[in-house]
């Protein structure tokens, strides 16, 4: 459903479209909340029109390529990177689908106080 979702990727590979277009296929999966395990997919296509969001977007996921062929070898880079993103629906070929409409970086603070409890702290 339409929202913001804290994701992280699962997994990444390389996909190529009906009319030939080459690009990274990435997995999500919601990390909170209540579509916690559910699966979120985004594919990063490689044209010339898109390689300037691209890059914007595989940076927020802490990957900056220096080429094409580092983006479609990106999933060791990629694996367990945090994000938020916002997802929307849209009709495609008749079928509903979520999509990504843009990504986040999920902040510091809040990581790093989700990673620590409040017992590790003392007075």
């Amino acid at each position: 459903p339409d929202g913001d979702y804290d994701l992280i990727v699962v997994d990444a590979e390389m996909a190529e479209s009906q009319n030939g277009n080459v690009g990274l296929n990435v997995q999500f999966e919601v990390i909170k909340g209540e579509h916690e395990g559910r699966n979120v997919y985004h594919t990063f296509w490689l044209t010339k029109a898109n390689l300037k969001y691209v890059k914007r977007d595989l940076a927020i996921l802490g990957f900056e390529p220096g080429s094409t062929s580092e983006i479609l070898k990106a999933k060791p880079k990629l694996m367990h990177k945090k994000v938020v993103a916002r997802l929307g629906q849209e009709t495609y070929d008749g079928k509903t689908r979520n999509r990504v409409k843009w990504f986040r970086r999920v902040e510091q603070a809040q990581a790093a106080q989700n990673e620590t409890a409040d017992a590790d702290f003392t007075f």
